[in-house]
């Protein structure tokens, strides 16, 4: 019943405020999967995010049909949240008792950053609660050890590596925790020089793994392949070689430890199913570890680790005052129980912290301490139950203190115990709930505003120039919510601004606005200064500023080269667009081509583009797929450049577009134009004429086109050209 009301106080905690803050970026990037087609669709999309894994998704997309707003999204985290505290319960009562088991589930209900994390459309709250009940499994298959222990742990396990990719850090301490019970089963009753050479070699194994650059080891595929395929080959024929050799006091030893061999066989089941299931994302996390920016590798702390950052990162984590006692304290149970007979119970959780924290140091150093606490969500259950051993090993301390007083009666009386439980149980909540209350009214981006108040204050068909270094996130986030507010606002991204843009723009009569995000200290100051931009809005968290000519008589154009002039300032990406536009508007003039006729020669044409006098054209089939020309130009370093072109595609079923890339001296890739894909070339019957700006990057040397045709049919190009922009008029 207890835990059935603390369950209840749980999502009440969870559903309360659920809709009062705005979905920011990642929550936005999840409403995604609720527009796709299949569950097929929703595996491409996590291959393509290549930080996202797929599992919380599926839960996004098998919700669609209850549309894709703030409740719908966040309810899988809502459900998770709820879970984990029941899961935190499972695990503590197991460990350490029923009164461990009910402060765990009551913190982990109230607890202001678990809550947070309920109240997010990320998978978090899901992470941790796989985690949990993995740990839980992984206890019980070493305490009981039957089948739907095992497969529990399977099972809990794969869904866990589903979840996120750093589920590895909890599986690692799972698979450690049992490993090391199971081999001291397997060596109690063996002579102690067996022991020692075993725990030697041990220690060996775990010292090279420890020094062993793993992760650029897996990203090469062959010799990933190669190694996997030596060490299997080595360890089967020493296996069968040993098996061999001792086989009659092998088959001694297995029919008098016949639970324990039994065990080792049920636990290599388990692996066996969680590595075949793995296996058909092995791909994308080799893809993952290629990705410098997509691992916590990448963290930088800026100055020497202190304590301070320590308990700056624990206290973001919901532990400090009592809180942070209780868990020191708790450490302190933790280690008196792992030698006094309750190894198992302690050793979960040691793995389960200490582990993943040594894994967390081992890959990003004291860096670590600059970590979003978001990626320590999955450590939470154990902190949390720590700190309950540590309560109850408090209240076990008075009852032994009461005992030892006179009268005897106090010896036998529950009345100490409950006093101590009571109080510590309130200073717990005391300080728990408080940070609950305020902790609904801590903000995230506000887009939500952003968008109403851009959509009120907007006549039909005006645009949004998405500007700074995060523009993309911009379109991300806004687009969303002028799709449910049903605004006929356009959100642009500043670094894709091109002819059809500038078209729009020309015949516009909206209103143009300006949006930065997280703006850098020049452009705060911009954002400060008199002139003609005036800051219309700024959001709650002072992240979202929305700018505006001051004169609204302008045109749309002249309204959005004001804006764009305003950014190139002190955003080189935004010069490239105001230059386009100014070339529209006839403001701007061009040098001469800097490409050669593909008809004389100096293109790189695949067979199937053939060179003609009047354009090339490209005849894709289905065995060819996609074809390409290429022509490179040498450019100068911080230039701005016109990329411009003529096209044509009546008979192609497929695509075609354009992409400009910039090579340093080295031949090095620097960047890509326009970001993405490149320019895509609409259906057109004539001869269309397109272009695009691009600001070569300060160390660029070497600039290359390509056009790019794929499908099936036939497409052309003309009047190819790559020019410099001159002095403006």
């Amino acid at each position: 019943m207890l835990v059935a009301s603390i369950g209840v106080l749980a999502l009440a905690a969870r559903m309360y405020n659920l809709t009062g803050r705005s979905l920011w970026l990642d929550e936005i990037v999840t409403a995604r999967s609720a527009h796709l087609n299949s569950l097929e669709e929703v595996i491409a999309q996590s291959y393509f995010d290549v930080n996202q894994m797929p599992l919380f998704v599926i839960f996004t997309w098998l919700l669609r049909p209850w549309g894709d707003g703030e409740i719908i999204l966040r309810l899988p985290a809502v459900v998770a949240g709820v879970l984990t505290v029941f899961a935190v319960y499972l695990l503590a009562n197991s460990l350490f008792g029923t009164r461990a088991g009910l402060v765990s589930a009551l913190l982990t209900a109230v607890l202001p950053y678990a809550v947070w994390q309920s109240q997010d459309a990320r998978s978090y709250t899901l992470f941790t609660f796989l985690t949990t009940m993995q740990m839980y499994f992984a206890y019980r298959a070493v305490k009981r050890g039957r089948v739907v222990d095992w497969l529990g742990l399977a099972g809990f396990t794969t869904l866990d590596l589903y979840t996120h990719y750093l589920a590895f850090f909890p599986t690692a301490a799972a698979a450690t925790y049992v490993g090391v019970l199971l081999l001291a089963d397997v060596l109690s009753g063996t002579p102690r020089r067996v022991k020692a050479s075993t725990i030697s070699a041990l220690a060996v194994i775990a010292g090279a793994a420890a020094f062993t650059p793993w992760r650029p080891l897996f990203r090469e595929a062959r010799l990933q392949a190669a190694l996997s395929a030596v060490l299997l080959a080595a360890a089967l024929a020493l296996g069968i070689a040993a098996a061999f050799t001792f086989r009659s006091k092998l088959l001694f030893v297995v029919r008098a430890r016949r639970a324990t061999f039994r065990q080792l066989a049920l636990g290599s089941g388990a692996a066996v199913i969680v590595v075949v299931a793995y296996l058909p994302w092995i791909p994308q996390l080799r893809a993952f570890l290629n990705r410098p920016d997509a691992s916590i590798g990448r963290l930088s702390l800026g100055h020497a680790a202190s304590f301070g950052d320590v308990f700056a990162v624990v206290a973001r984590l919901g532990f400090s005052g009592f809180l942070l006692a209780a868990l020191c304290v708790g450490l302190g149970v933790v280690c008196f129980w792992m030698f006094r007979g309750r190894a198992a119970e302690s050793g979960i959780l040691v793995a389960w912290l200490g582990l993943s924290l040594l894994l967390f140091l081992r890959t990003a150093g004291s860096s670590i301490l600059a970590i979003d606490i978001k990626y320590l969500a999955f450590l939470l259950p154990a902190a949390i139950i720590v700190l309950a051993a540590g309560i109850d090993g408090t209240v076990r301390a008075v009852e032994w203190a009461a005992g030892r007083v006179r009268p005897s009666r106090w010896s036998r009386s529950p009345i100490p115990a409950m006093a101590a439980s009571v109080v510590l149980i309130a200073m717990m909540l005391v300080q728990a709930l408080p940070a609950l209350a305020a902790s609904y009214q801590a903000p995230k981006d506000d887009w939500r505003t952003a968008a109403q108040h851009i959509a009120a204050s907007s006549p039909p068909n005006s645009v949004v120039l998405a500007v700074g270094d995060y523009s993309d996130w911009t379109v991300i986030c806004l687009d969303y919510y002028f799709r449910r507010l049903h605004a006929s606002v356009t959100t642009i991204d500043v670094r894709l601004v091109n002819s059809d843009v500038a078209a729009t723009l020309a015949s516009g009569k909206g209103a143009v606005w300006g949006v930065v995000i997280y703006p850098s200290a020049e452009q705060k100051d911009l954002l400060e200064a008199a002139g003609p931009e005036a800051t219309q809005f700024v959001d709650i968290t002072n992240h979202i500023h929305v700018v505006r000519a001051s004169d609204q008589g302008l045109s749309a154009m002249e309204q959005a080269s004001l804006l764009l002039h305003w950014e190139a300032r002190v955003q080189a990406s935004s010069d490239a667009s105001a230059k386009l536009l100014d070339l529209y508007t006839g403001k701007a003039q061009l040098s001469g081509n800097l490409l050669p006729d593909p008809y004389v020669g100096g293109w790189s044409l695949q067979s199937g583009v053939r060179a003609e006098p009047a354009a090339l054209s490209f005849a894709p089939t289905a065995v060819t797929g996609e074809l390409n020309a290429t022509v490179s130009a040498m450019v100068e370093p911080g230039e701005t450049y016109l990329v411009s072109f003529e096209w044509r595609n009546a008979a192609l079923h497929g695509s075609q577009r354009v992409l400009a890339t910039a090579f340093d001296r080295r031949g090095h890739l620097r960047d890509a134009f326009p970001p993405g894909d490149g320019y895509q070339c609409g259906h057109s019957d004539t001869w269309t004429r397109s272009y695009f700006a691009f600001r070569a990057p300060t160390d660029a040397t070497t600039a290359s086109l390509f056009l790019r045709v794929s499908g099936s049919g036939s497409a052309e190009f003309r009047n190819v050209q790559i020019t410099r922009f001159s002095v403006t008029a």
